[in-house]
């Protein structure tokens, strides 16, 4: 009998061994990292300014790597061969920060800075599970915008006389403009990724004892899952010298979306401890 040599390169020939390489239904193989060849650079440009009391910024990025991670993969219809790529992006932004109008009686306690960006993406690459869609590949451009207000060294003579408090308010948005109920989270072909996934967070700190004991409180809040990141952390430092200190921390993640976000993180809280020693060689 005639041997019959199939043309269509069923393999890739570069990984015998791992279960995503020859001869496997999936048939990934070894990512290939680009180069740093020209074709691979990054370039941008950005205009800083200050009109008023308001600083802008404005900028144009040109991203021909997708930040270094390859995303989607990508397969070639009619075999088992899959494909990790490296999808070039184009961004655009602006971003803003001012202090808040505010009478100067309520300034000198409350000295608020608002902040504001907004990041346009062009093109960016989802997994599409389209029965039409042979490649498994999709595409939509992407906004994100963040507003926040940050309070920094405000005087609150009621919670402490030797210290002073922070505090930062933010809410972020990443808007998917093309979505579609047949986008899938990366490889979880059974998760959709919303369409606006909203996050807060919120951080206040302060300090007493002229800064031997600082409490720190931070928390990011997802509507999606209800999702929910604590980090409370303590430093200590002994009033008799700063060379050293000792900070202690919790991460607890909790909510009921397991692939979204802070979902992914679900499960793994820690307690930490962290010993840091400063000193001078010379």
């Amino acid at each position: 009998m005639r041997n019959f040599n199939c043309r269509l390169g069923l393999t890739k020939n570069n990984n015998p061994y791992s279960i995503i390489g020859d001869h496997s239904l999936i048939d990934i193989g070894i990512w290939n990292i680009p180069g740093m060849q020209p074709q691979n650079w990054n370039e941008g440009v950005r205009l800083h300014t200050l009109y008023g009391a308001t600083e802008y910024t404005a900028f144009y990025y040109n991203d021909n790597m997708n930040g270094g991670a390859p995303f989607t993969a990508k397969w070639t219809p009619l075999t088992n061969l899959w494909q990790y790529s490296y999808p070039g992006i184009q961004q655009t932004g602006v971003t803003a920060d001012r202090p808040l109008p505010m009478p100067e009686s309520v300034a000198q306690y409350f000295p608020g800075v608002f902040r504001g960006e907004v990041l346009y993406s062009n093109h960016n690459s989802f997994s599409d599970l389209s029965p039409l869609n042979f490649t498994g590949q999709g595409w939509s451009d992407v906004v994100k915008w963040m507003a926040a207000i940050d309070l920094s060294q405000a005087y609150a003579p009621w919670l402490t006389q030797t210290g002073n408090l922070n505090a930062n308010l933010e809410v972020y948005d990443s808007i998917i403009l093309n979505h579609k109920k047949v986008f899938a989270v990366g490889n979880a072909v059974d998760a959709n990724p919303p369409k606006n996934d909203v996050s807060v967070l919120f951080n206040v700190g302060t300090s007493f004892w002229w800064a031997d004991i600082e409490p720190t409180f931070t928390m990011i809040f997802q509507p999606k899952g209800r999702n929910m990141a604590l980090f409370p952390s303590l430093v200590l430092n002994p009033p008799w010298t700063k060379k050293y200190f000792l900070k202690l921390q919790a991460i607890e993640i909790m909510g009921g979306d397991k692939l979204v976000g802070l979902g992914l993180f679900k499960g793994q809280s820690f307690l930490t401890a962290q010993f840091q020693y400063n000193f001078n060689l010379m």
